[in-house]
């Protein structure tokens, strides 16, 4: 039963920034246990950047040394690493 409630919680959420037409979104899976298509096989931590481009989020998977690019920071100047474990 948990997990059904957090499917439809999750997407829920989904549905919600859709609507809202959020132009990005980051999920921080610091603990590496999402999904693989999102962790990596093995699973990893996984910082995931989600960009709505033509109306569909585009998701972007970032790991380590992986620089991020972000349309609502474009100044930012970080890597996954320094947000996935606490050194900014």
């Amino acid at each position: 039963m948990p997990s059904q409630l957090l499917n439809c919680t999750a997407i829920a959420i989904k549905r919600t920034r859709a609507s809202l037409k959020i132009p990005e979104y980051w999920i921080v899976d610091y603990l590496g246990i999402g999904a693989k298509k999102f962790t990596g096989n093995p699973k990893q931590p996984t910082l995931s950047i989600g960009q709505l481009i033509d109306d569909e989020y585009q998701i972007t998977p970032l790991r380590g040394d992986d620089g991020i690019i972000s349309l609502a920071f474009p100044e930012l100047d970080l890597t996954a690493k320094q947000i996935l474990i606490g050194t900014i």
